[in-house]
């Protein structure tokens, strides 16, 4: 069956998504369905067992899914799409491709502990869940952006913590996951994975899980464990990736391997991520190759898809600019075109192309889901600072110190304030120095500026401007005059 070019829009169900595509019989009586160019949001599964908000996949039909948006979906398993194999035996799993797809603000959500056992329904998945033997999903050229697994305020009664897996993707129970040339953008968890989660059960029989990250673009996504991505006793592995500025709410890193690293904990987990770009060179688990630190030299990492607001367009704020350590990086390693995207059925050649549609050119290739660089700028114009208020600055100790800042102008930009980067601390006696920088959206950067500060200890300030030293002050207490009446304060 095909749909093409629909609106599936606020609907609702009790369980298994608005969309059910199931097969049954024995194994080989596939089904194949298509959905290309669908709209799909706003649906909602009510049950705390709930299975995709939108879709769910179940036992072995072939589904694509080409060009769909699927948003503000919620379930408690899988927000928008929701993948499952039973465990009846002589049959066959689902295979799923998703081709330049968007999945947005859709969420997972957890719910109370219902049979008694001391354990939460965990929310798992915020846009798609996969758990399963034998399930093949398979995802390429696609953005994730504000998903999310929402504990609802709940906290896990053994662990006193906000849980939840897998912001935007979680795999379990024998699903193998692939993922290449796609945008993980302000995903969350507030347990694990903040983007991409992965587990497998300790005592259980079932495969593990695994799941493939080639050529991905991750940043602001945020966790309590793995900012990014978190692997528990699963198989993770990853080539060619970015990992920028994403955030674990507990302070840990960016891509952790069970509990931050600790990987004893639970018993080893599987991983490999190698040629990759990450903000402070942090890999928690198992070690890396070629793993490189850095800021990756994104145009606008807060503008992810450009003023147009259209992914995969030159304007694309997550392009990545000549000169980035991302340039160059990755070895002569392309993953195999397992989601066939250029329709000849041949899934083990390298990938055609990247998430905006660029043929991938001369070897070496840069990290993340972009083949080619920013477009250049005719902007070579370098901002200007220029400091506020006085320089130098007189502080007297313990005071409350308000920056002036400094004003940004650029030739194309609109002006701006900046702020000095390290804040004055006034609870020290001496001069300081206060640093502001700035670029412009060229990524041109202006000279530096400096304010000298110095923190001082003088009687006869007047710290709060009320014509009292501070001497006397400290000697006859503080007052203020409200209404004409003196008081003691």
């Amino acid at each position: 069956s095909q749909s093409r070019y629909g609106n599936i829009e606020k609907n609702t169900t009790y369980r298994d998504g608005v969309i059910l595509i199931s097969a049954t019989g024995a194994a080989g009586q596939t089904k194949l369905v298509r959905l290309e160019g669908c709209v799909i949001r706003d649906n909602r599964s009510t049950s705390i067992f709930g299975n995709g908000g939108a879709i769910m996949v179940h036992d072995y039909p072939m589904v694509k899914m080409l060009d769909c948006l699927l948003e503000r979906n919620r379930a408690a398993k899988g927000g928008a799409l929701h993948v499952y194999a039973s465990e009846e035996p002589n049959e066959a799993s689902p295979l799923v491709t998703v081709v330049g797809c968007e999945f947005r603000e859709n969420e997972a959500v957890v719910s109370p502990d219902t049979d008694g056992d001391g354990f939460l329904n965990y929310g798992t998945g915020g846009a798609i869940y996969a758990n399963g033997e034998g399930i093949l999903l398979n995802i390429a050229g696609s953005v994730f952006e504000g998903n999310s697994v929402d504990p609802m305020g709940m906290q896990d009664p053994t662990l006193g913590i906000l849980t939840g897996f897998g912001g935007a993707i979680f795999a379990a129970v024998g699903a193998e996951v692939k993922v290449a040339n796609s945008v993980f953008y302000e995903n969350h968890s507030h347990g694990s994975g903040g983007a991409v989660g992965v587990a497998h059960w300790p005592g259980t029989s079932e495969t593990v899980a695994s799941v493939f990250l080639y050529h991905c673009t991750f940043t602001h996504n945020w966790s309590r464990w793995g900012g990014a991505v978190d692997n528990f006793l699963g198989q993770l592995s990853g080539h060619g990736n970015i990992f920028y500025d994403n955030r674990s709410i507990d302070g840990y890193g960016y891509v952790s391997d069970v509990n931050n690293g600790i990987s004893t904990t639970h018993g080893p987990s599987q991983s490999s991520i190698s040629h990759s770009l990450t903000t402070l060179g942090w890999f928690f688990g198992n070690t890396g190759t070629g793993l490189v630190a850095g800021n990756p030299g994104f145009v606008s990492v807060t503008d992810p898809d450009g003023p147009d607001g259209i992914y995969g367009n030159e304007d694309d704020g997550l392009r990545i600019r000549a000169g980035s350590p991302a340039f160059s990086l990755v070895d002569a390693v392309l993953p195999p075109d397992f989601a066939d995207l250029d329709g000849d059925n041949d899934f083990v050649e390298p990938v055609p192309w990247d998430f905006a549609g660029s043929t991938y050119g001369e070897r070496p290739y840069q990290a993340g889901a972009y083949q080619s660089l920013a477009p250049s700028s005719n902007d070579l114009e370098p901002p200007v600072l220029h400091l506020m208020g006085p320089n130098p600055m007189i502080v007297q100790l313990g005071a409350t110190f308000t920056d002036p800042g400094a004003i940004v102008r650029d030739n194309k930009d609109a002006a701006r304030i900046v702020y000095a980067e390290v804040p004055l601390n006034t609870g020290i006696l001496g001069i300081q120095f206060l640093t502001y920088q700035a670029q412009d959206e060229a990524g041109n950067s202006a000279v530096p500026l400096t304010r000298t500060v110095n923190v001082v200890s003088d009687d006869s300030f007047d710290s709060d401007g009320d014509g009292l030293t501070d001497a006397w002050e400290r000697g006859y207490g503080r007052y203020e005059l409200v209404q004409g009446i003196v008081t003691g304060k």
